[in-house]
């Protein structure tokens, strides 16, 4: 049992109880409950970074031959963390393991653009491009045309 010590809000009448969240975000948030004209407000924080690093770290020890493990992982570093360089580590790895879908090429392809690195960009989302069209992944065909084109716009 935790006990902690809250000071209350006053608040509008509320005439039933309720519960919501408020000042969430990735790793924190505040859970509220309102009820007649006090609102209690109990701040809630996570460690979900540290946790997902050793999620990550389990399964890539775990799955040394899937594909998909790595190309989540690269995700993650790279959407979450804008870590290129861990991502490209994973990413790398998923190539290698001949995924059968475009998209560890198309994920390499975007964390280039982010470093800047538009001709490796392109290079990347030609061989998505001749993944996707080997299977059909038809949506895929037109986002990495689009991309290309436009990267071969900023190298010149």
């Amino acid at each position: 049992m935790a006990r902690v010590e809250i000071k209350p809000t006053p608040i509008p009448l509320t005439e039933l109880c309720s519960y919501h969240f408020t000042g969430v975000s990735k790793t924190k948030g505040n859970l509220n409950m309102d009820w007649e004209t006090t609102r209690i407000s109990v701040p809630i924080e996570t460690a979900s970074h540290e946790h997902t690093l050793a999620e990550i770290k389990k399964a890539t020890e775990a799955s040394r031959d899937y594909w998909y493990t790595y190309s989540a992982a690269a995700q993650y570093h790279f959407y979450q963390r804008k870590d290129a360089e861990k991502a490209v580590e994973y990413i790398d790895i998923a190539i290698a393991l001949n995924a059968p879908n475009p998209a560890p090429w198309m994920l390499k392809s975007q964390i280039l653009e982010f470093q800047e690195k538009y001709k490796e960009a392109i290079e990347q989302a030609e061989k998505a491009l001749e993944v996707s069209r080997k299977l059909n992944f038809w949506f895929e065909i037109e986002e990495n045309e689009e991309k290309i084109k436009e990267w071969k716009k900023k190298i010149k």
